[in-house]
């Protein structure tokens, strides 16, 4: 039947069976992240002011909405396939 070609770096290999022989696709992986993402500086610091009553619950869900839409940015800018809002209402 003959070799099958090496994959590449970076790639894997996916094989079909297409009738009786086996066929090698080069497959790009796609990055996914599932999880938590490290709070940014400001959201940290809401938390701690709603904490000490020192800011509205308004204000911190304002404070989380702008951390989830940088951090939604980001995963679409590094083309994660998996888009999370990084779990910062947490």
């Amino acid at each position: 039947m003959g070799t099958l070609p090496a994959t590449g770096a970076g790639y894997r290999s996916c094989f079909l069976r297409s009738s009786t022989r086996l066929v090698a696709m080069q497959a790009i992986p796609r990055p996914s992240h599932v999880g938590s993402f490290h709070r940014p500086e400001s959201l940290i610091l809401s938390r701690q002011l709603y904490s000490e009553k020192k800011c509205t619950i308004e204000e911190l869900r304002a404070s989380e909405d702008e951390a989830i839409r940088a951090i939604v940015a980001l995963q679409i800018e590094l083309g994660l396939n998996v888009i999370t809002d990084g779990e910062f209402r947490r």
